[in-house]
């Protein structure tokens, strides 16, 4: 049921070759379990916000996640950049804080991140309606076409979008 939408997000995600996933996951592995370097980034960034642990299986509720990567980027962007002034030898390697730090080199990965998260937040309500225990299978069709067709109206022209009629023109 509800697990081919969670799929479906990350099935869009992987598409993209954006990696945001993989990005989301590594933010917080750079971070977790590492003492010195969150006291390093606080004393640097002046926050004491951290990112939140990625969840792969349910990736539309990972969208506090997404928000709270949003919120923390500046900050973990000056945090990796600050590295460049240490020596070669106190710079970490570990596999997620390379993740990171190529995240921080796209200019355009913040904007990648908010696309995440808009896509996330349109697809939440139609998650929230059908995560109950009452019956709600006449309603799908309805609530599908009404999330899908939101979710094309970003991308198709109103007219052509107005030619939809049913659920299977769709």
């Amino acid at each position: 049921g509800l697990h081919v939408v969670h799929g479906s997000f990350q099935t869009g995600e992987r598409e993209t070759g954006w990696k945001i996933g993989d990005v989301l996951r590594a933010l917080w592995q750079v971070f977790h379990d590492s003492p010195v370097r969150r006291e390093d980034f606080s004393e640097l960034t002046k926050t004491a916000r951290f990112p939140l642990k990625f969840c792969a299986t349910r990736w539309v509720e990972d969208l506090q996640v997404a928000e709270r990567a949003i919120e923390v980027w500046p900050a973990v962007t000056e945090y990796i950049h600050s590295h460049k002034k240490l020596p070669k030898s106190k710079v970490p390697t570990s596999a997620s804080y390379l993740t990171v730090k190529k995240a921080t080199e796209d200019p355009l990965f913040l904007a990648k991140l908010e696309f995440f998260a808009f896509v996330a937040r349109q697809l939440k309500p139609f998650l929230e309606v059908f995560q109950i225990d009452a019956p709600m299978v006449p309603f799908l069709a309805k609530e599908l076409q009404s999330t899908l067709t939101g979710l094309l109206s970003c991308f198709i022209k109103r007219e052509e979008l107005a030619k939809i009629k049913t659920p299977l023109q769709l």
